[in-house]
């Protein structure tokens, strides 16, 4: 059985994902990202690295195919993130953006054959809003309570975003009540970068072994 698995939801052009492959080079990865462009762009450059899996599809609470929303500028496919909320401010006020359906897999379907491969599973979430159906799928799911899963998310519950403090507050509170391990890296205050966030789940999970 492998160690750890890192599967990066959302990893767009991977700038995240590289700074935590040099450093825990010793775990599996897994990269999921649904923008056409950015996923073409992670082909060429990880392609050749046996350690890295890479899926071209976007993960939600069902298992099938959505609707995805990428920001376009001065008619040029933006190419650092999609998301399924066209309700964000950012997209409204958009002056081009473009549709397009994509695959999806549900999170329980995409964790739980995975279960009994590694004993540590790491779930990176920077999905612009799909991290709450994907926190509400693994609390609502009672084979999951059997994995050993730490989440490190960016929430887009703020104004600018999705403005939705409830929903952050209650599936804060699910994964606490469900003893789930997680920790937030933020771009407001107070700010936290991704690799000051997976340091202290790195940290974290070491010390409890």
């Amino acid at each position: 059985m492998n160690k750890i698995l890192f599967i990066d939801v959302g990893t767009c052009r991977g700038s995240e994902f590289s700074s935590a492959m040099k450093i825990w080079s010793n775990m599996d990865f897994l990269l999921i990202e649904p923008n056409p462009k950015n996923y073409q762009f992670l082909l060429k450059k990880f392609g050749d690295n046996k350690k890295i899996s890479m899926w071209y599809r976007a993960v939600s609470n069902k298992t099938g195919v959505k609707k995805i929303y990428v920001r376009d500028i001065d008619g040029k496919e933006y190419t650092d993130g999609t998301t399924f909320h066209n309700e964000i401010p950012e997209m409204i006020t958009s002056k081009q953006k473009k549709v397009f359906s994509i695959n999806t897999i549900s999170t329980t379907d995409l964790l739980l054959p995975l279960k009994d491969k590694y004993e540590k599973i790491i779930l990176h979430l920077n999905c612009v809003g799909g991290e709450f159906d994907i926190i509400e799928d693994i609390l609502h799911c009672e084979e999951c309570k059997d994995i050993n899963l730490s989440i490190l998310v960016r929430f887009y519950h703020h104004p600018q975003w999705l403005n939705c403090p409830q929903a952050y507050k209650s599936v804060c509170k699910g994964m606490e009540l469900d003893n789930i391990h997680y920790v937030e890296h933020r771009t407001v205050a107070p700010k936290i970068t991704f690799l000051e966030g997976m340091k202290r789940l790195m940290k974290e999970i070491n010390h409890e072994t």
